[in-house]
């Protein structure tokens, strides 16, 4: 033993590491990190949404056909791992908020706004799963009546 295994290892502030530990849970790492939300299309009108917690508000960009393509994924999941995998998210997100956003990374913060956007499109979602899988259609409709998704109206 030398006196180097003796040494108490750093220790950081507990919110950093909270931090740290909560967006590590929500984004494992990898050699190659890829991104969550893909550039914007420049075919497609774009704007910015807005998610509260806990005090916070996290602004992050979407458009109609990633919004789309998100509630048909979620459709696409088992109710049961469904309920299991938002309780995680809104956890992991309520974790991080809590520990405070101005020590996350970029890498963290698009883990972040991707959860918020994922409860965004749940809360847009409703009870609706069902009839989304014989009707696609409705994902248009449930879009524009989601008060946090939907597009601002053209001037």
């Amino acid at each position: 033993m030398t006196d180097d295994d003796l040494q108490p290892e750093p220790v950081s502030e507990p919110a950093a590491a909270a931090a740290a530990a909560a967006a590590a849970e929500a984004a494992p790492m990898g050699d190659e990190a890829q991104r969550l939300f893909p550039d914007a299309p420049s075919d497609e009108p774009v704007w910015d949404v807005t998610h509260s917690m806990l005090g916070k508000s996290l602004t992050f960009t979407v458009w109609r056909s990633l919004i789309r393509q998100e509630m048909l994924d979620q459709c696409d999941i088992k109710s049961s791992h469904r309920k299991a995998i938002l309780r995680k998210t809104e956890k992991a997100l309520q974790r991080t908020v809590k520990a405070g956003l101005s020590r996350l990374d970029e890498r963290q913060m698009e883990h972040v706004h991707w959860n918020a956007f994922i409860l965004m499109v749940d809360k847009a979602l409703g009870n609706q799963h069902l009839k989304i899988r014989t009707d696609e259609d409705l994902c248009d409709q449930l879009i524009d009546q989601a008060p946090g998704l939907a597009a601002p109206a053209a001037a």
